[in-house]
């Protein structure tokens, strides 16, 4: 499949941020220990999601970055949070 023909998508979360899955996915795995009170569990958790999560980005962006139009079009927006970081 060429991969290129799609393009870098800009509408809806992809507007603001450049990984709103990542965001969704650590706010669930927090949240859902948290809904039973289960602290240790949610704080462990958001721990080791910080791990890996800080090892696969670093590796995806390494990748996308190296392409023109992903840098140019998603280059200067926040990673998680806009204005944030």
């Amino acid at each position: 499949m060429d991969s290129g023909r799609f393009g870098v998508v800009t509408t809806g979360p992809y507007g603001f941020v450049r990984h709103p899955n990542y965001v969704a996915v650590f706010v669930e795995l927090v949240a859902l220990p948290l809904i039973h009170t289960a602290w240790l569990t949610a704080l462990a958790s958001a721990a080791t999601q910080v791990l890996i999560l800080a090892r696969r980005i670093s590796v995806e962006e390494g990748v996308l970055l190296s392409h023109a139009e992903y840098r140019a079009t998603m280059g200067r927006k926040a990673r998680f949070v806009p204005g944030l970081f």
